[in-house]
């Protein structure tokens, strides 16, 4: 039953995040805004899991070309880093303009 509840919670928020996107999109129509989120969010996300120098785990998000868009901090353990770029992959990601 818990279950149940948290997956329709987890549905109505996914939903509420869909209606802000569309919103946002809409208010950013006809300008001429570049959103690297949005193109993340249309497509899959390449990550890359490697050690660094110091033997610690980290992460980077990888644009279409192979150009890397962001790197991680550093972990201790493998599985650290990979629960990590698992949250990113399945986060719903907005940009917020100031």
């Amino acid at each position: 039953m818990f279950h149940k509840r948290l997956k329709q919670e987890i549905a109505d928020k996914n939903n509420q995040i869909e209606a802000l996107e569309k919103k946002l999109i809409e208010q950013n129509a006809g300008r001429d805004v570049f959103n690297p989120l949005y193109s993340i969010q249309k497509k899959k996300i390449k990550i890359q899991l490697f050690p660094d120098k110091k033997k610690h785990w980290r992460f980077r998000i990888l644009a279409n070309n192979n150009k890397i868009l962001c790197s991680s901090e550093a972990y201790s353990r493998k599985c650290f880093a990979t629960q990590a770029a698992d949250l990113i992959r399945s986060s719903r990601l907005v940009v917020v303009e100031k």
